[in-house]
């Protein structure tokens, strides 16, 4: 899920119409100088889970 996405999911999950038409607005900005791609829609990061630390006692 893209960022701008993702957004627009928790604006619709917290039911919070504020973020959710300043998102929509934003997307149809970004969308009228330059039209979506698949790329816009998916993004992919993978995070490392070995950023805990063990300590020895």
């Amino acid at each position: 899920m893209s960022e701008s996405a993702g957004k627009v999911w928790l604006a619709k999950y917290m039911k919070d119409n504020r973020s959710l038409d300043r998102e929509l607005a934003q997307q149809e900005a970004r969308a009228k100088e330059k039209a979506p791609s698949i790329d816009d829609a998916v993004t992919h990061h993978h995070y490392s889970h070995s950023s805990t630390t063990v300590r020895e006692s």
